[in-house]
């Protein structure tokens, strides 16, 4: 990996609590989960892990089904965030040469989270990161999965 660059690794829906991708993450023997997870993992050079350097993560949900922006409690809302890996409690931690980030959203699923009808439709998430400077730009989207 380039030092002064970012990128999006991955990202997948999972099952609560674990990092094992899922394509109907709320999906379980008896009765549907009422949340799932999003994972996203990402990796930053040396020179820029640590640099406190700010940027944005959007994350946003569409339905495959309906072709149009899935519900908004879908889609995280999330703060802004640094290249803090300097820091004891950081959201990217040094790794040999670079910095890695892996950090995970809890999704709503159950019912009156989303509205009625969506059960068994096809979604896909995509998330962009962006420097305040345009610098550093990277973008990728998830399995397709259920909501069952």
């Amino acid at each position: 990996m380039n030092a002064n660059d970012a990128r999006l690794v991955r990202l997948f829906t999972a099952e609560t609590g674990s990092n094992v991708p899922d394509d109907t993450p709320n999906a379980s023997l008896s009765t549907p989960q009422t949340t799932f997870d999003l994972v996203l993992e990402g990796e930053a050079g040396n020179n820029i892990g640590g640099t406190g350097a700010p940027y944005t993560l959007t994350i946003t949900c569409f339905d495959w089904s309906t072709g149009n922006l899935a519900d908004p409690a879908m889609s995280p809302t999330v703060p802004a965030q640094t290249f803090d890996g300097n820091g004891a409690a950081t959201l990217w931690k040094k790794s040999g040469t670079n910095f890695l980030t892996q950090q995970v959203f809890r999704i709503p699923a159950g019912a009156g989270a989303l509205p009625a009808g969506v059960k068994g439709h096809l979604f896909i998430y995509t998330v962009a990161l962006v420097t305040q400077d345009f610098n550093i730009v990277s973008t990728t989207q998830s399995n397709l999965f259920l909501v069952v």
